[in-house]
């Protein structure tokens, strides 16, 4: 048999027209699949940047992206107006408002972020506002300096009037008060410069409960008990071991004794496993009853969440329900007299859109 007869025989009937098509058919699909991977975004990655100068009503807000190798951007301005197709666009807000700005890339990747518009008008009122400098969160007992900002120079400031949130009532009358809040929770500090509500202004402050004091004479007298050497057999007396050789006398009936109840303790839990439980309640595998022992069934207890808003643990349970999270910090204050969790501290993020933002 010749060569061209085996080769006939190991390839019958080969149309070589049909190889080059599926040649072309696979390099145009490799082509094709090369151009989307070097064209593909990471949305995760996707941010999205607002600047203007005081970000007023008739003045050019300027919007950008860190993402330059897109086919594709529409901005949605959330004010009604046409969607805007270039990388970095810029546009004027008409009425004073609240807006939330939505990115869309190659219509598959998609960011929104919030922009407040103020008029002329609330800038100068903010102003004229004073400004309350104090700690967002202070201890009970422990004393606090309080002072304000008020930018108005025009106005000579000549009278203070201080609320702390305790009594109901004025509280101090200099300008720069210290105060010791006497009770924990969370307290809203009120201030009047002159007398007149329009510079009033307040702050929220949670005050944490009282570290808690170590008796150091009860202390130190227990550990000395601890280290006493146990005393030796005493020699006993004969006339006491004919006595102890006697007939015994009947018992009498015992009585009872009343032991008075042990207090009782919530059981240890540390900060990340805490963490463990409120990601359970965010996938909604757990509920806030899981947390009852730890936190003593006090359920209205403060949340501090982000350090800018205060919720008890209720509404922080249900704020988180059905999210999903990502802690940073978790910090539990407890009593020292019963172990209960009294506040929480947590900071964390949520994901909105593919990318991780504070709630």
């Amino acid at each position: 048999m010749s060569k061209q007869q085996k080769k006939n025989y190991l390839i019958p009937n080969l149309d070589y027209r049909i190889v080059l098509i599926f040649a072309l058919v696979f390099i145009t699909a490799l082509i094709i699949f090369l151009l989307r991977m070097r064209n593909s975004i990471d949305c995760e990655a996707v941010t999205l940047e607002i600047n203007s100068k005081n970000f007023l009503a008739n003045e050019n807000v300027e919007f950008n992206t860190n993402i330059a190798s897109a086919k594709e951007w529409e901005w949605d301005f959330g004010d009604g107006t046409p969607i805007a197709k270039t990388k970095n666009p810029k546009h004027k807000y008409i009425v004073p408002g609240k807006y939330f700005v939505r990115l869309s890339i190659n219509s598959s990747c998609y960011v929104e972020k919030e922009i407040v518009i103020k008029s002329l008008n609330d800038i100068i009122l903010h102003e004229t506002v004073p400004e309350i400098i104090a700690p967002e969160v202070v201890r009970v007992g422990d004393p606090v300096q309080f002072d304000y900002y008020f930018s108005d120079e025009s106005k000579e400031v000549f009278s203070w009037e201080w609320s702390f949130g305790e009594t109901g009532e004025l509280d101090k009358l200099e300008a720069n008060p210290v105060y010791v809040f006497q009770s924990p929770g969370q307290k809203r500090v009120s201030l009047i410069i002159n007398g007149d509500v329009k510079y009033i202004t307040a702050k929220n402050i949670f005050v944490k409960p009282r570290d808690p004091v170590v008796n150091t004479y009860q202390y130190k007298q227990r550990i000395q008990d601890e280290v006493k050497l146990n005393p030796g057999k005493p020699q006993q007396d004969p006339v006491d071991e004919y006595v102890a050789s006697l007939p015994a006398a009947p018992s009498p009936i015992p009585v009872n004794k009343i032991v008075p109840p042990e207090k009782k303790m919530a059981p240890e839990i540390s900060g990340e496993q805490f963490e463990i439980l409120l990601l359970k309640v965010a996938e909604q595998s757990k509920t806030k009853e899981d947390f009852g022992e730890y936190i003593c069934q006090n359920y209205d207890m403060p949340v501090i969440k982000n350090q800018s808003e205060m919720l008890t643990f209720t509404e922080f349970c249900l704020s988180i329900k059905g999210k999903k999270i990502r802690f940073e910090s978790v910090t539990l204050t407890k009593d020292p007299e019963n172990n209960c969790i009294v506040s929480i501290h947590v900071n964390y993020k949520v994901k909105k859109n593919l990318i991780w933002v504070k709630d």
